[in-house]
Protein backbone atom coordinates (compact mmCIF):
# COMPACT_ATOMS: atom_id res chain seq x y z
CA UNK A 1 0.00 0.00 0.00
CA UNK A 2 1.36 3.42 -0.95
CA UNK A 3 2.04 6.24 1.44
CA UNK A 4 -0.93 8.32 0.15
CA UNK A 5 -3.30 5.38 0.58
CA UNK A 6 -2.19 4.80 4.18
CA UNK A 7 -2.45 8.53 4.92
CA UNK A 8 -5.97 8.72 3.46
CA UNK A 9 -7.19 5.70 5.43
CA UNK A 10 -5.68 7.08 8.64
CA UNK A 11 -7.36 10.49 8.17
CA UNK A 12 -10.71 9.64 6.62
CA UNK A 13 -12.54 12.57 8.20
CA UNK A 14 -9.96 15.09 6.99
CA UNK A 15 -10.01 13.67 3.45
CA UNK A 16 -13.82 13.77 3.38
CA UNK A 17 -13.87 17.39 4.56
CA UNK A 18 -11.21 18.35 1.99
CA UNK A 19 -13.19 16.67 -0.79
CA UNK A 20 -16.36 18.52 0.22
CA UNK A 21 -14.44 21.82 0.36
CA UNK A 22 -13.05 21.27 -3.16
CA UNK A 23 -16.54 20.51 -4.51
CA UNK A 24 -17.99 23.64 -2.87
CA UNK A 25 -15.20 25.87 -4.20
CA UNK A 26 -15.57 24.34 -7.66
CA UNK A 27 -19.34 24.81 -7.61
CA UNK A 28 -18.82 28.47 -6.71
CA UNK A 29 -16.14 29.19 -9.34
CA UNK A 30 -17.52 27.32 -12.35
CA UNK A 31 -20.46 29.72 -13.01
CA UNK A 32 -18.08 32.68 -12.91
CA UNK A 33 -15.73 31.25 -15.57
CA UNK A 34 -15.75 33.22 -18.82
CA UNK A 35 -17.31 31.31 -21.71
CA UNK A 36 -17.26 32.25 -25.40
CA UNK A 37 -18.98 30.49 -28.27
CA UNK A 38 -16.58 32.24 -30.68
CA UNK A 39 -13.26 32.80 -28.89
CA UNK A 40 -10.90 35.39 -30.32
CA UNK A 41 -8.70 33.35 -32.68
CA UNK A 42 -6.54 34.99 -35.33
CA UNK A 43 -4.95 32.87 -38.05
CA UNK A 44 -1.31 33.67 -38.89
CA UNK A 45 -2.28 34.72 -42.41
CA UNK A 46 -3.08 37.89 -44.30
CA UNK A 47 -4.90 38.46 -47.56
CA UNK A 48 -4.07 41.15 -50.09
CA UNK A 49 -6.92 42.05 -52.44
CA UNK A 50 -6.48 44.31 -55.45
CA UNK A 51 -9.32 45.15 -57.83
CA UNK A 52 -8.47 45.91 -61.47
CA UNK A 53 -11.85 46.55 -63.20
CA UNK A 54 -12.26 45.06 -66.67
CA UNK A 55 -8.86 43.33 -66.80
CA UNK A 56 -8.56 39.71 -67.93
CA UNK A 57 -6.87 37.14 -65.65
CA UNK A 58 -3.67 37.23 -67.72
CA UNK A 59 -3.48 41.02 -67.51
CA UNK A 60 -4.23 40.92 -63.77
CA UNK A 61 -1.41 38.40 -63.27
CA UNK A 62 1.08 40.45 -65.27
CA UNK A 63 0.23 43.96 -64.03
CA UNK A 64 -0.93 43.30 -60.47
CA UNK A 65 -0.22 39.83 -59.06
CA UNK A 66 3.43 39.57 -60.09
CA UNK A 67 4.48 43.01 -58.74
CA UNK A 68 2.71 42.31 -55.45
CA UNK A 69 4.38 38.91 -55.08
CA UNK A 70 7.80 40.44 -55.72
CA UNK A 71 7.31 43.00 -52.96
CA UNK A 72 6.19 40.37 -50.44
CA UNK A 73 9.31 38.26 -50.94
CA UNK A 74 11.83 38.53 -48.12
CA UNK A 75 9.38 39.40 -45.32
CA UNK A 76 10.43 37.64 -42.12
CA UNK A 77 8.22 34.76 -41.00
CA UNK A 78 6.45 34.25 -44.35
CA UNK A 79 5.77 30.54 -44.80
CA UNK A 80 3.92 30.56 -48.13
CA UNK A 81 2.35 32.97 -50.60
CA UNK A 82 -0.65 31.76 -52.62
CA UNK A 83 -1.97 33.99 -55.40
CA UNK A 84 -5.16 33.97 -57.45
CA UNK A 85 -5.51 36.03 -60.63
CA UNK A 86 -9.18 36.27 -61.53
CA UNK A 87 -11.21 38.44 -63.85
CA UNK A 88 -10.65 41.98 -62.56
CA UNK A 89 -9.29 40.86 -59.17
CA UNK A 90 -5.99 39.68 -57.69
CA UNK A 91 -5.96 37.90 -54.33
CA UNK A 92 -2.80 36.95 -52.44
CA UNK A 93 -2.87 34.86 -49.26
CA UNK A 94 0.29 35.33 -47.18
CA UNK A 95 0.77 32.56 -44.59
CA UNK A 96 3.12 33.16 -41.65
CA UNK A 97 4.77 30.86 -39.14
CA UNK A 98 2.70 30.15 -36.03
CA UNK A 99 3.59 32.55 -33.25
CA UNK A 100 4.11 35.49 -35.62
CA UNK A 101 2.81 38.82 -34.31
CA UNK A 102 0.02 39.34 -36.85
CA UNK A 103 -0.30 43.07 -36.07
CA UNK A 104 3.37 43.65 -36.79
CA UNK A 105 3.11 41.47 -39.92
CA UNK A 106 0.11 43.50 -41.12
CA UNK A 107 2.08 46.70 -40.73
CA UNK A 108 5.05 45.26 -42.63
CA UNK A 109 2.91 43.93 -45.50
CA UNK A 110 1.02 47.23 -45.70
CA UNK A 111 4.31 49.10 -46.03
CA UNK A 112 5.40 46.75 -48.82
CA UNK A 113 2.06 47.24 -50.61
CA UNK A 114 2.43 51.02 -50.39
CA UNK A 115 5.89 50.62 -51.90
CA UNK A 116 4.46 48.47 -54.72
CA UNK A 117 1.82 51.09 -55.55
CA UNK A 118 4.19 52.84 -57.96
CA UNK A 119 4.48 49.70 -60.10
CA UNK A 120 0.71 49.07 -60.28
CA UNK A 121 -1.88 50.60 -62.62
CA UNK A 122 -3.07 53.99 -61.39
CA UNK A 123 -6.59 52.75 -60.52
CA UNK A 124 -5.44 49.73 -58.48
CA UNK A 125 -4.99 50.02 -54.71
CA UNK A 126 -4.21 46.80 -52.79
CA UNK A 127 -5.96 46.24 -49.46
CA UNK A 128 -4.39 44.18 -46.65
CA UNK A 129 -6.85 42.20 -44.51
CA UNK A 130 -6.52 39.77 -41.60
CA UNK A 131 -9.07 37.14 -40.60
CA UNK A 132 -10.39 36.53 -37.11
CA UNK A 133 -13.43 34.72 -35.73
CA UNK A 134 -14.42 38.02 -34.13
CA UNK A 135 -15.05 39.35 -37.65
CA UNK A 136 -17.94 36.93 -38.15
CA UNK A 137 -21.46 38.24 -37.51
CA UNK A 138 -22.82 36.95 -34.20
CA UNK A 139 -26.48 37.79 -34.80
CA UNK A 140 -28.34 37.92 -38.11
CA UNK A 141 -31.82 39.44 -38.27
CA UNK A 142 -34.24 39.09 -41.18
CA UNK A 143 -36.73 41.84 -41.99
CA UNK A 144 -39.64 41.67 -44.43
CA UNK A 145 -42.28 44.19 -45.44
CA UNK A 146 -44.84 44.84 -48.17
CA UNK A 147 -43.14 48.06 -49.22
CA UNK A 148 -40.38 48.50 -51.79
CA UNK A 149 -37.10 46.77 -50.92
CA UNK A 150 -35.01 49.92 -51.34
CA UNK A 151 -37.40 51.93 -49.15
CA UNK A 152 -37.19 49.24 -46.48
CA UNK A 153 -33.39 49.22 -46.63
CA UNK A 154 -33.24 53.02 -46.31
CA UNK A 155 -35.57 52.88 -43.31
CA UNK A 156 -33.42 50.22 -41.64
CA UNK A 157 -30.25 52.23 -42.20
CA UNK A 158 -31.87 55.40 -40.89
CA UNK A 159 -33.90 54.09 -37.93
CA UNK A 160 -32.69 50.62 -36.88
CA UNK A 161 -28.95 50.57 -37.55
CA UNK A 162 -28.12 53.58 -35.32
CA UNK A 163 -30.07 52.06 -32.41
CA UNK A 164 -28.25 48.73 -32.76
CA UNK A 165 -24.86 50.45 -32.99
CA UNK A 166 -25.51 52.21 -29.68
CA UNK A 167 -25.84 48.88 -27.85
CA UNK A 168 -22.84 48.27 -25.61
CA UNK A 169 -20.46 45.71 -27.16
CA UNK A 170 -21.77 46.00 -30.75
CA UNK A 171 -18.93 46.45 -33.26
CA UNK A 172 -20.61 46.98 -36.63
CA UNK A 173 -24.09 46.66 -38.11
CA UNK A 174 -24.58 46.11 -41.86
CA UNK A 175 -27.68 45.88 -44.04
CA UNK A 176 -27.27 43.24 -46.76
CA UNK A 177 -29.42 41.62 -49.44
CA UNK A 178 -30.52 44.84 -51.15
CA UNK A 179 -30.68 44.74 -54.94
CA UNK A 180 -28.57 47.19 -56.89
CA UNK A 181 -30.61 50.03 -58.33
CA UNK A 182 -30.90 50.46 -62.10
CA UNK A 183 -31.43 53.95 -63.47
CA UNK A 184 -33.22 54.46 -66.79
CA UNK A 185 -32.77 57.83 -68.50
CA UNK A 186 -35.50 59.16 -70.77
CA UNK A 187 -34.06 61.88 -72.97
CA UNK A 188 -36.03 65.03 -73.74
CA UNK A 189 -34.67 66.00 -77.16
CA UNK A 190 -36.19 69.50 -77.02
CA UNK A 191 -34.46 70.30 -73.73
CA UNK A 192 -31.19 68.99 -75.13
CA UNK A 193 -31.60 71.33 -78.08
CA UNK A 194 -32.44 74.27 -75.79
CA UNK A 195 -29.22 73.72 -73.83
CA UNK A 196 -27.10 73.26 -76.92
CA UNK A 197 -26.30 69.61 -76.18
CA UNK A 198 -26.54 66.95 -78.84
CA UNK A 199 -27.73 63.41 -78.21
CA UNK A 200 -24.29 62.05 -79.19
CA UNK A 201 -22.63 64.31 -76.60
CA UNK A 202 -24.95 63.01 -73.89
CA UNK A 203 -24.37 59.45 -75.01
CA UNK A 204 -20.60 59.98 -74.97
CA UNK A 205 -20.69 61.47 -71.46
CA UNK A 206 -22.65 58.52 -70.14
CA UNK A 207 -20.47 55.94 -71.88
CA UNK A 208 -17.33 57.60 -70.51
CA UNK A 209 -18.56 56.75 -67.00
CA UNK A 210 -19.47 53.14 -67.74
CA UNK A 211 -17.56 50.26 -66.22
CA UNK A 212 -16.91 46.71 -67.34
CA UNK A 213 -17.65 43.96 -64.85
CA UNK A 214 -16.76 40.24 -64.91
CA UNK A 215 -19.76 38.02 -65.74
CA UNK A 216 -18.22 34.60 -65.25
CA UNK A 217 -16.60 32.36 -67.82
CA UNK A 218 -17.38 29.77 -70.47
CA UNK A 219 -15.49 26.60 -71.35
CA UNK A 220 -15.13 25.49 -74.96
CA UNK A 221 -12.79 22.79 -76.32
CA UNK A 222 -11.03 22.57 -72.98
CA UNK A 223 -10.34 26.32 -72.84
CA UNK A 224 -11.88 28.66 -70.28
CA UNK A 225 -12.75 32.08 -71.68
CA UNK A 226 -13.65 34.97 -69.33
CA UNK A 227 -16.82 36.93 -70.05
CA UNK A 228 -17.14 40.65 -69.32
CA UNK A 229 -20.31 42.71 -69.22
CA UNK A 230 -20.47 46.38 -70.13
CA UNK A 231 -22.97 48.61 -68.33
CA UNK A 232 -24.46 51.20 -70.66
CA UNK A 233 -26.57 53.85 -69.02
CA UNK A 234 -28.70 54.84 -72.00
Amino acid sequence: MSYLSRLSLANRSAVALLTIAILLVGGYLIPSLKQELFPSITYPALSVVAVYPGASPSVVERDVTNPLEQNIQGIKGVQKVTSYSNQGTAVLVVSFDYGTDIDSATQTVTQRMNKAQTSLPSNVTPQVQSFSFTDLPIIQLAVSADEDQQVLADALKHDVVPDLQRIDGVGTVNVTGVRTQIVTITVDLQKLKDHGVSFSQLQGALQANNITLPAGSTTSDGKTIPITTGLYLL
